[in-house]
């Protein structure tokens, strides 16, 4: 399981390359790695754009303009990967999905951006409103 420094340096990494960036499309390999409903995803997601990446403990909550949040817990092998056509960032359980091509059998989620890149998580990712992500306001 990652430790807290790793956590923040995940944190550090996605912030410099996803910040500010749209979300034109997320696919899935199952219900279960992405449990939220085609409204809440079309309605909260698509062509929101990601306005923060912060850490709550070693959960990783990266907020959205639509005033949603993506709730990520890398639990023990779990990876995060980004891509662009000048930029490579990954970090997590190394595996070969840091270094291979993507996506691989251990995709997850993919959320793709409307400037072409593509953030690739291993892991399960849920799609929460502020009131559901902490019963008081998240300040972090």
């Amino acid at each position: 399981m990652p430790e807290l420094p790793e956590v923040e340096t995940v944190r550090i990494g996605l912030d410099n390359l996803i910040r500010g960036k749209k979300i034109a499309s997320v696919t899935k390999d199952t219900a279960k790695s992405f449990p939220n409903t085609e409204s809440d995803v079309s309605r909260f997601l698509i062509g929101a754009s990601i306005v923060s990446i912060k850490r709550r403990a070693k959960l990783l909550i990266i907020g959205l303009s639509s005033n949603y949040s993506l709730v990520i817990h890398l639990k023990m092998t779990g990876q995060l990967v980004y891509k662009s056509h000048d930029q490579h960032f990954g970090a997590g359980h190394p595996s070969p999905s840091l270094v291979g091509q993507l996506p691989d059998k251990s995709t997850r989620v993919v959320f793709g951006f409307s400037d072409g890149s593509t953030l690739f998580l291993m892991i399960s990712v849920n799609l929460a409103g502020s009131a559901y992500c902490c019963p008081a306001k998240l300040s972090i």
